[in-house]
């Protein structure tokens, strides 16, 4: 059986990071829409920027680790 470089699976692994926090981002945008309450809109605003935060992270190791494709 073939074995699976783990370059190929570090990046398959930080896509899906990148695209679940993506995912995390337009979840809190379309949540803080509909919000009536100020309290829970900063609330959300914060899940919002550390979503952003890690994918920062996430891009920053992709390009520490020199992954191509990904950065």
């Amino acid at each position: 059986m073939k074995r699976i470089p783990d370059e190929f699976i570090i990046s398959m692994v930080f896509k899906s990071a990148i695209d679940r926090e993506e995912l995390l981002i337009k979840k809190y945008e379309d949540y803080s829409k509909n919000m009536k309450s100020e309290e829970l809109k900063e609330m959300i605003d914060e899940f919002k920027s550390e979503a952003q935060g890690h994918i920062s992270m996430i891009k920053d190791k992709i390009m520490q680790l020199n992954l191509q494709g990904l950065g």
